[in-house]
């Protein structure tokens, strides 16, 4: 029985050869319009990041202020956590496209999601992100840059073909994340991976999405220019330089590489686990994993001297202090970081 096509990829038997296209007319059309697609997605993408850092802001540090509170209460998570859960579960449960894709089934692309699924990834992303439930923008980043870049091109040429919406998806997702790993050089070979294109069909998406995210991170940086916000990024600035590597450093890398591995493998088997038992009461079970997700971090800041949205909040807020500020951090606070942020990422 043959393979299936993956989802979002045209059916070879059905489409241009990638070698033809990529010497034809048309494909410096799809490049033109992967440079212009790259520079909406870019700014709304810029937007939500920051839409996401204000509500952060808003919820876990003026709003209990506003309300009377001297600071943040240890409980404060609790609630919030509960609330991301019930929107999180009523977007899953009532609007189309499930939220986008499951985090328990990896770091995927299932192609550009239909213009009528965007609100609900939207509103799901930002209650998840907003509202500290541990993940991180990348998977709805890529979907939401893919998704309005394939709108535009609908809008623009209701029967575009096949390829074209591929492309364009692609150079949508490359646009949107074009900054977040610093570059979007990287960005690129992550997407590679995400996206799951091999051979000449690769070649044929590579160039309108290197195109893409190099316009979605000259836009991103042109907005903190104008707007001082920020590129909401994971790169870590002012590290010290790095010259020499001894055997122990060498020997440490390896030792943290294969706990990584396995700590990952661990997070993800257990959130796979708990994902078709979540499924069967959703509307009622996801709160309750949001009470995971709070006790955890309530848990971390009350046996060390660190705050709760260490194990809240995503690299893009957490990550440069944590590095910058290492002196501050025992071990023992690490390994609990670790623990912490493990479980309430399974949940």
């Amino acid at each position: 029985m043959p393979e299936a096509t993956p989802p979002g990829v045209p059916d070879p038997a059905l489409s241009p050869n990638p070698a033809e296209l990529l010497r034809s007319r048309s494909y410096i059309v799809l490049l033109v319009f992967g440079a212009v697609i790259g520079i909406p997605v870019a700014v709304v993408a810029y937007y939500f990041l920051k839409l996401v850092s204000e509500c952060q802001q808003w919820v876990f540090v003026t709003l209990p202020i506003d309300l009377g509170f001297d600071s943040t209460p240890t409980w404060w998570p609790l609630p919030v956590l509960v609330i991301a859960g019930v929107i999180v579960a009523a977007v899953i449960q009532y609007l189309p496209g499930t939220g986008g894709h499951s985090p328990a089934d990896g770091f995927k692309s299932d192609g550009a999601p239909a213009a009528n699924e965007l609100v609900g990834i939207f509103i799901a992303a930002f209650a998840t992100l907003g509202l500290g439930a541990v993940l991180g923008p990348e998977a709805p980043l890529i979907a939401i840059g893919a998704g309005l870049a394939v709108l535009i091109l609908h809008l623009v040429k209701k029967d575009a073909p096949a390829q074209a919406v591929v492309v364009i998806g692609a150079a949508g997702s490359f646009a949107a994340i074009s900054t977040l790993l610093g570059s979007p050089l990287l960005g690129a070979f992550l997407l590679m991976e995400v996206v799951g294109l091999g051979g000449p069909l690769l070649g044929v998406v590579l160039m309108p999405g290197l195109l893409a995210a190099g316009i979605g991170a000259l836009i991103f940086v042109g907005l903190d220019n104008i707007t001082g916000y920020g590129t909401m990024s994971l790169a870590v600035p002012n590290i010290p330089a790095f010259t020499d590597v001894t055997g122990a450093q060498f020997l440490w890398a390896i030792a943290i590489g294969l706990m990584g591995a396995v700590l990952g493998t661990g997070i993800k088997r257990a959130a796979q686990y708990l994902e078709p038992i979540i499924a069967r009461r959703r509307l009622f079970l996801t709160p309750l994993m949001g009470v995971v997700v709070a006790l955890a971090a309530i848990v971390f800041e009350q046996t060390t001297t660190h705050g709760a949205e260490q194990v809240l909040f995503s690299g893009e807020t957490t990550l440069a202090p944590l590095i910058q500020n290492a002196g501050t951090w025992t071990v023992g606070a690490l390994m609990m970081l670790v623990v912490c942020k493990g479980v309430a990422y399974s949940a």
